[in-house]
């Protein structure tokens, strides 16, 4: 099964897309977005 096959095959069931924003990748980093939204938006 080739990536959009498996895409496909994903988004036929309740899928949600959880997406982080942070200040940096150290121990002082703060996340400061957060964001999830499903296939219909």
């Amino acid at each position: 099964m080739n990536s959009l096959e498996l895409c496909r095959t994903w988004l036929k069931h309740k899928v949600y897309f959880l997406d982080t924003e942070t200040t940096g990748l150290d121990e002082k980093a703060e996340l400061v977005e957060i964001a999830v939204i499903n296939c219909e938006g």
